[in-house]
């Protein structure tokens, strides 16, 4: 996060953007003893779990071309580092409230980001599956003339 703000900081500086006054480090607290943050773990270690499963069963199933599939598995990948952020973060000992804040806040969004990407192929797969049947029915009508066609010049 730092290394970003910073980034960010000297990108604006070379723009000349002036920001007004630049943050202070941000503070830090002792880390909670009352179990909360172990379960936050354990449920950021869940969805890794997750997160992870999806997106070995997205590659095993996803075209290497697909535009659609590789934007879902950056999805998936991004919310996945996120998590695993977070996790670190919390190992600790001393925390920084407004970057659990921040994690929380961008990995409530990640859901509806996923489901979007999701829908992307949903669509692609629907549009596919009604040229595959115009195509299958093309064929057809195709084999049809064809032996029509034939029968008549054998007459």
């Amino acid at each position: 996060m730092n290394s970003v703000s910073t980034a960010l900081q000297v990108a604006n500086r070379l723009a000349g953007v002036d920001e007004g006054i630049e943050p202070g480090p941000e503070r830090k607290v002792p880390r909670r003893t009352d179990g909360k943050l172990d379960q936050i773990r354990t449920q950021a270690r869940s969805a890794d779990d997750r997160l992870s499963e999806n997106r070995d069963d997205l590659d095993a199933i996803a075209r290497p071309e697909s535009v659609s599939a590789d934007m879902l598995r950056r999805r998936l990948t991004d919310a996945l580092s996120l998590s695993r952020l977070l996790q670190s973060e919390l190992t600790f000992a001393n925390i920084a409230p407004v970057w659990l804040h921040r994690f929380g806040v961008t990995l409530k969004q990640y859901p509806k980001i996923i489901a979007a990407a999701a829908r992307a192929i949903h669509v692609t797969a629907d549009i596919f599956d009604w040229a595959h049947h115009k195509w299958i029915a093309y064929q057809e009508n195709l084999l049809k003339i064809t032996t029509r066609s034939s029968s008549r010049r054998c007459n």
